[in-house]
């Protein structure tokens, strides 16, 4: 019984894992306002395209731009104020996980990491 129960907390962890990764999570130690600004901008950076946004709700999509018989892949990015800071996140809504999800939302982060420092 004890090794059901050790192989059944793993399993969990690796569950909770694969939820966490689903939607990447930066903060910022910047007002909401700040982040927001150089967040837009930093998806410009990365070559990806803002296609909706709502800045009095914080929240905005971008769309990284298809290739020759590819399909654009979207993205949701959800800015919330945390302390004197502001948190976001970033998660695909086509195509969730993969290699070209990750891809972008690496880049989109490097260049808001890049314009916050």
């Amino acid at each position: 019984m004890k090794t059901w129960k050790i192989a059944w907390l793993v399993v969990m962890c690796v569950a909770a894992a694969a939820v966490l990764s689903a939607a990447d999570v930066r903060s910022y130690d910047k007002s909401i306002e700040l982040v927001w600004d150089e967040a837009v901008k930093a998806a410009r950076d990365a070559e990806l395209e803002v296609t909706d946004s709502d800045r009095s709700e914080h929240w905005f999509t971008m769309e990284a731009p298809k290739k020759t018989l590819s399909k654009a892949v979207s993205f949701e990015v959800r800015l919330t104020p945390s302390g004197t800071g502001a948190q976001v996140a970033v998660r695909s809504t086509d195509k969730p996980g993969s290699k070209k999800s990750e891809k972008n939302i690496a880049a989109f982060f490097d260049a808001l990491d890049a314009r916050m420092h």
